[in-house]
């Protein structure tokens, strides 16, 4: 079995256990050749690739450009992005949003 099927094997397992350690997790996985993957289980902060680091940039800047965001930070721009996604998957726009997610996870394979 594949590291990654392995660690969602287990996050599921993880997902479903009624009281969850407070501290943050990580499974090491180690295949036959002795190599090592890592995976944290439960909620956590994503590894942003530079790609994504740069797009909430270049969104911040835009979005301090015009008046009444002065003290807006980058950390809002995904706050609002990730509750429009939360709309779109409730709402009619779920069809479009899953399939971008589909596309989104094709392209990081």
């Amino acid at each position: 079995m594949a590291p990654e099927e392995q660690a969602k094997h287990i996050g599921d397992a993880w997902e479903r256990l009624p009281k969850k350690p407070s501290r943050q997790v990580t499974i090491h996985v180690v295949d036959p050749a002795g190599a090592v993957d890592d995976f944290t289980l439960g909620a956590h902060a994503p590894a942003l690739a530079d790609a994504d680091v740069d797009l909430i940039h270049n969104l911040w800047l835009d979005a301090t450009k015009t008046g009444g965001v002065e003290g807006l930070h980058h950390r809002e721009i995904v706050t609002v992005a990730l509750a429009r996604l939360a709309e779109d998957l409730k709402g009619a726009s779920r069809p479009d949003a899953l399939e971008r997610l589909r596309r989104q996870s094709n392209r990081s394979l």
